[in-house]
């Protein structure tokens, strides 16, 4: 109970945070411009905590799992809801613009106004897209050549590919050697839940920190210019958040408002800082609030925290068929095939490549004949929709988490019978 009324406060007073920050970027507008620095402060406190975090829990996990046939149940499990719900995301967000057609009623004047507004934000940004890896060199790159240097740039995936070899090998050592080891991680382990809990002492002004200044800049009304694309993107999440992910959670006897309720701070820090992996340590409390047992939420949830974008893939889809019905480009089967497997592929690679989603848009709509200055009509409420597919991209990975501990007979505590 004690925990429960803990995770109520933080949702409260994050949601809190987050509408004062809303209404006195409104208010205050750009003059609230240095409060950027105190929320930048606030994401880099929580990157700090995630490699040990995910290495600790992550080592304690896969020791503690009695035979690797159950750890490679449990990675197949995870490649299975990747590619099903990043697919059914994509499929509805094609239905959702099609159906709609965002890109139908976009008159020239707004389209002249702006692409010569964010003209020279586009250029920069195309300009950097230019210096992309081959696939190759992103496969590569998710092999670790020096485990340490991965943990001091940020290179999650391979932390975690590096942990997975680490954690086998501590099984087929001595158990005088294994556990001793053991006893140093799990130490490291609760030192950084210790740290993790004094951060998100902090989250509510955090998150006010980024809310603010964003707010103040942009404003609502570039929004009303790009009010049916804004609508159509709204349409096709909310359909991901309540029929995939709902009916996904019901099909294993899950409660699926208890599990929205139990998620509900990294729902918040998701939408505040767009950032997965700066969530990352929130998901795993919150899966550890409903149950799940460390050995799954220790190796699902940061992989698919490093992997899985099912609301990037929406956007991009929703972003693609706006572009492609202004420019009155034929929209063929070629075409969908084309923007389905970029976008699928697209989802892997993401994580290693900086800029990725923006990267993955270009590919797509060079590949269908768009042209690239487009990307300026989507440029001005692209921060607000990163907020929101952040927000998706955070439930799913947690939907998914504990859709596997579920099928793998864990007794969670947002059941239905519970």
């Amino acid at each position: 109970m004690l925990q429960k009324i803990k995770k109520i406060g933080l949702s409260t007073q994050v949601g809190i945070g987050m509408l004062l920050g809303f209404g006195v970027g409104l208010i205050f507008g750009e003059k609230v411009s240095f409060l950027e620095f105190f929320g930048r402060a606030f994401i880099k406190l929580i990157l700090v905590v995630i490699i040990p975090l995910v290495f600790a829990s992550l080592t304690i996990g896969l020791t503690s799992i009695p035979n690797f046939r159950k750890f490679g149940r449990i990675g197949i499990k995870t490649v299975i809801v990747f590619i099903l719900g990043i697919s059914l995301a994509i499929l509805i967000s094609f239905g959702c613009a099609l159906l709609l057609k965002p890109g139908s009623t976009f008159n020239l004047a707004e389209k002249e106004s702006l692409i010569k507004d964010y003209k020279p934000v586009t250029l920069q940004k195309i300009e950097k897209t230019k210096e992309k890896p081959s696939f190759s060199e992103i496969i590569l790159d998710f092999i670790p050549s020096n485990p340490i240097k991965s943990a001091a740039e940020g290179h999650l995936l391979q932390i975690i590919i590096f942990t997975i070899l680490f954690g086998i090998s501590l099984n087929k050592i001595p158990k005088e050697y294994s556990e001793a080891i053991l006893k140093v991680i799990s130490a490291i382990n609760r030192s950084m839940i210790v740290i993790l809990n004094w951060i998100l002492k902090l989250a509510p002004f955090g998150v006010f920190a980024l809310i603010a200044p964003i707010t103040g800049k942009l404003g609502f009304s570039i929004i009303f210019s790009l009010l049916k694309y804004t609508l159509v993107f709204l349409i096709a999440i909310i359909l991901q958040l309540g029929i995939v992910y709902s009916l996904s959670l019901y099909f294993l006897g899950l409660n699926s408002l208890k599990f929205f309720k139990a998620i509900r701070p990294a729902q918040l820090i998701a939408f505040g800082t767009t950032s997965s992996l700066a969530t990352l340590p929130v998901s795993m409390k919150c899966a550890e609030d409903m149950g799940i047992s460390n050995e799954v939420k220790s190796f699902v949830l940061p992989l698919l925290a490093t992997l899985y974008r099912d609301g990037t893939g929406i956007y991009q889809v929703v972003s693609v068929i706006f572009l492609v019905q202004i420019y009155n480009v034929n929209f063929s089967l070629k075409v969908f095939l084309i923007t389905f497997f970029l976008v699928l592929i697209g989802a892997i690679t993401t994580a290693s490549v900086p800029a990725g989603g923006f990267i993955n848009l270009t590919i797509i709509l060079s590949s269908i004949g768009v042209p690239l200055e487009g990307l300026a009509l989507i440029l001005g409420v692209e921060r607000i929709l990163d907020m929101l597919r952040t927000t998706v991209n955070v439930t799913g990975q947690l939907t998914w988490t504990t859709f596997v501990a579920s099928s793998e007979g864990e007794k969670l505590l947002i059941s239905r019978t519970s």
